[in-house]
C-alpha cells in the first residue's frame, strides 16, 4: 500500500442528523478525498473515510464541512497508520 495517500476516519456527532452541509460533504468530495460515507450507530453518528494529500489538506476538509456547520457537534479523527486488509471481494 506505499504510495496511498494518507487515509483519515472522520466521526462527526450531530444535533439533527443529515443536514444540507454534510449532504454536500457527501456529494462534493465523492471520487475526490471522501471514500466512505457510514451512518453508524456508535457515540457519533457518521464515520467517513478521506484521503489526504497530507493533514493540511484533511484540516481544510474539516474546516469546510464541520467547523462551518452548526448542526456538527463535535467529531473526533483516527489516522490510518498501517492497513493490515483491504478488500472488496466477498467468499461467495
Amino acid at each position: 500500500m506505499s504510495g496511498m495517500p494518507p487515509r483519515f476516519a472522520a466521526h462527526p456527532q450531530t444535533a439533527y442528523g443529515l443536514t444540507a452541509s454534510l449532504y454536500a460533504c457527501r456529494t462534493t468530495w465523492e471520487g475526490h478525498a471522501l471514500t466512505h460515507f457510514y451512518c453508524i450507530a456508535s457515540d457519533s453518528d457518521f464515520m467517513m473515510i478521506v484521503m489526504a494529500k497530507d493533514i493540511q489538506d484533511y484540516e481544510a476538509f474539516t474546516h469546510q464541512f464541520f467547523f462551518a456547520d452548526k448542526n456538527v457537534r463535535k467529531f473526533r479523527t483516527s489516522i490510518v497508520v498501517s492497513t493490515e486488509k483491504e478488500t472488496l471481494e466477498l467468499p461467495i
